[in-house]
């Protein structure tokens, strides 16, 4: 178990309580066959009886340690693991509408020796090197944890739509299952948008930290001539 998302709960348990609940209520809706209103009180029986399972000690360890209670938390994980399952999913999916037309993702997608060498290059003349609290740090102050976000929302969408398949398997939900996979999908679009949107400005600014660092410490930047910022240079 990562326990990195710890660095970050607050925005997990946020969006696990905002979203992915509803997405969750909405599936299990859709899985028993029953209103959403049944399902609500179906899913909040649940975590009522797992988090009286939950041994005191724990809860209270939680919110000492992260500030939130300890059903926070592992709602929370559950959208960091969304997240991470994005790191995997998002290129794909991106590359599948064919980045929207946009270069830059395109070329991280196309050229990744190219683009691993640039990170390679900056994390050594930045002084990061190989240490990974002070990259995760860099990385956060240049949005690259906005694309998390996007990733893990993108999976709740996902969610949304699966419901609405479900729900128009049965006549009684049809119109039903119809509005979720409609508003599933312009979520889905709309967060993959959102992450190629996002993606393009780290590599913007990690190429721009990259070539300011190496202005700084007098070394010659190495940038292929792949790189689509030439062409605006």
């Amino acid at each position: 178990m990562s326990w990195a998302f710890l660095r970050d709960i607050h925005l997990y348990a946020l969006l696990a309580l905002l979203v992915g609940f509803a997405a969750f209520v909405l599936l299990v809706s859709a899985v028993r066959v029953s209103r959403w209103t049944k399902a609500l009180d179906i899913v909040r029986t649940g975590f009522s009886k797992f988090e009286s399972s939950i041994p005191r000690r724990a809860s209270r360890w939680a919110t000492t340690l992260v500030g939130v209670p300890f059903i926070l938390m592992l709602l929370g994980y559950a959208m960091y693991l969304l997240a991470r399952m994005g790191d995997f999913t998002m290129p794909a999916t991106s590359k599948a509408v064919a980045h929207f037309g946009n270069s830059f993702v395109g070329w991280q997608s196309d050229n990744p020796e190219d683009w691993n060498g640039i990170l390679f290059r900056f994390r050594e003349v930045s002084g990061i090197k190989g240490d990974q609290s002070k990259w995760e740090d860099f990385k956060r102050s240049v949005g690259r944890f906005d694309i998390r976000m996007y990733r893990a929302l993108f999976w709740c969408s996902l969610l949304v739509v699966t419901a609405g398949v479900i729900d128009c398997c049965r006549r009684k939900f049809i119109g039903r299952g119809a509005s979720a996979i409609v508003i599933g999908i312009v979520l889905l679009f709309g967060m993959q948008a959102a992450w190629i949107n996002r993606t393009e400005q780290f590599i913007r600014n990690l190429v721009a930290q990259y070539e300011s660092a190496c202005l700084t410490s007098g070394v010659a930047a190495v940038v292929p001539d792949s790189y689509p910022g030439f062409r605006s240079r």
